[in-house]
């Protein structure tokens, strides 16, 4: 199953692509690609023009359209909007998705295996906000604001939120979930879908646009594991040269409550032990701020706002990275400096670790460095270097909507995150070390005057929203001999 949402807008900065054009590519692609009898595929595919959606199924003369024979059946819930021809889905509902995934998995009943790819925007976790039409979200960005997954411009913005998907996606049985869409790799959006699938492909950074799922399909057999095209799809991700990349798959079994002190247990334990060892109110320098700052401004982060670079203070870093440089700290106390070391074990250790495979290319974009070499598969929200006010929606033709928000507010709820609920000291800790941060990330906008504390730095840059980047351009000369 591919869930293709390109409905999105043409970007205005360069360097980075609208899925629409790629996404309808890789509908050709697939039409051209040689019939496989060991695989059903079906896709749903919603571009930027509007009326263009369309369900498609993979047959022997090529990919037919079922758009109006889905929109019947009992198994779509609703009325599918628009009209016969031109229908137009709304790519980011947790309606639209269960509804396509509900219909693909009736329609194929029992299959050996299932996976399901979501090919769109991502920005990492992203809270569930107000509903369209309420008063404060009309007009612009909704659900997940600008990193939530699968952007729908058509549909007022919609996006999928981090809790969405698994609302969405629950009690599927899916064997391989990939969010290939920018950042996703993060503990958090694997942890709320760790029930919806037994493996999850994502990546850290922002990915690219060439999308070979032709390359990933084409030898599928029914001897293929869930395990085998796991790994086989993060091998041949491969964009290409010069196109430095993370992709990781993960085994989320290891991630579910009946494995015994699994990582999201070691990550509570490790911010457990941290907040023991803090006064509350922790001073900015307290031997162990110091430590963990020092950990964090030598861990690999990742470009959460989407400027095409890696910033020294982005917000989304390593896990398995920021444990090591805090295990190897000998000025920490020895029981956070084990309780570190047990997360590494169990995110990337030699028994049932939680990623299994994992591809990275550092290189240079745009005349940009981009070095990834830290990568380790998955990351955590670390926001030590700023505090992340971002505004979560935004209209550039309304701006009164642009509304910068603490984001460690949505972080620690239950309601939004089940990383929050089952792992609550992580969020305390980032909330105890919340006021050692002297530097707030607003966007254009900024804070109130009457808002900002003493002492307080404000940083104006934007949060570009996180479009995927677009492939190198490859010139191939001929080779001429003499």
């Amino acid at each position: 199953m591919l869930y293709l949402a390109g409905d999105d807008v043409v970007p205005d900065r360069p360097g980075v692509v609208g899925l629409s054009d790629a996404l309808a590519g890789l509908v050709q692609r697939l039409q051209r690609m040689p019939y496989n009898p060991s695989m059903h595929l079906v896709i749903l595919y919603d571009g930027s023009t509007q009326g263009d959606s369309k369900i498609y199924v993979r047959e022997p003369n090529g990919l037919r359209d079922v758009t109006e024979q889905v929109g019947s059946s009992d198994h779509w819930i609703g009325a599918m909007p628009g009209s016969a021809g031109a229908r137009e889905l709304d790519t980011g509902s947790a309606v639209t998705l269960r509804n396509f995934v509900s219909w693909a998995k009736a329609t194929y009943p029992d299959p050996q295996y299932s996976m399901l790819a979501i090919v769109d925007h991502g920005g990492g976790w992203a809270p569930d906000l107000d509903p369209p039409g309420q008063p404060r979200g009309t007009g612009g960005i909704q659900a997940g604001g600008w990193r939530g997954m699968s952007m729908d411009m058509t549909s007022n913005g919609s996006s999928l939120s981090t809790r969405e998907t698994r609302e969405a996606l629950s009690g599927f049985g899916l064997n391989i979930l990939f969010f290939d869409a920018c950042l996703m790799a993060m503990i958090e959006s694997a942890y709320e879908v760790r029930e919806v699938a037994d493996y999850f492909i994502a990546g850290q950074n922002l990915l690219f646009a060439r999308l070979p799922y032709q390359h990933y399909l084409a030898d599928l057999t029914n001897r293929t594991t869930p395990a085998t095209l796991t790994e086989r799809i993060v091998e041949r991700y491969n964009p290409g040269p010069n196109a430095p990349y993370t992709i990781s798959a993960l085994d989320l079994r290891q991630l579910r409550a009946g494995v015994a002190d699994n990582l999201a247990q070691r990550i509570n334990t490790l911010g457990e032990v941290s907040l023991a060892a803090l006064p509350d109110p922790a001073p900015a320098d307290h031997a162990l701020v110091l430590a963990l700052t020092r950990a964090y401004n030598a861990a690999q982060k990742f470009d959460y706002d989407s400027l095409g670079v890696i910033g020294a203070r982005d917000g989304y870093v390593d896990l398995v990275d920021f444990a090591r440089k805090l295990n190897a700290d000998t000025s920490i106390p020895a029981n956070i400096r084990e309780a570190a070391n047990a997360v590494v074990t169990a995110a990337v250790g030699p028994t049932g670790p939680v990623v299994i495979a994992q591809a990275t290319r550092s290189g240079r974009f745009r005349n940009q460095p981009l070095n990834l070499d830290g990568a380790n598969g998955i990351s955590i929200f670390l926001p030590l270097g700023e505090r992340d006010y971002r505004p979560t929606r935004y209209d550039p033709a309304r701006p009164e909507l642009a509304y910068p928000e603490r984001q460690l507010s949505y972080y620690v709820q239950c309601e939004q995150l089940t990383f929050a609920c089952d792992v609550p000291h992580w969020g305390a800790l980032l909330e105890r070390l919340e006021p050692t941060v002297m530097i707030i990330r607003t966007g254009p906008d900024g804070l109130p005057s009457d808002y900002t504390p003493a002492n307080i730095i404000v940083d104006r840059r934007e949060f570009n929203p996180p479009f995927p980047l677009a492939p190198p351009e490859q010139v191939y000369l001929p080779l001429v001999r003499r």
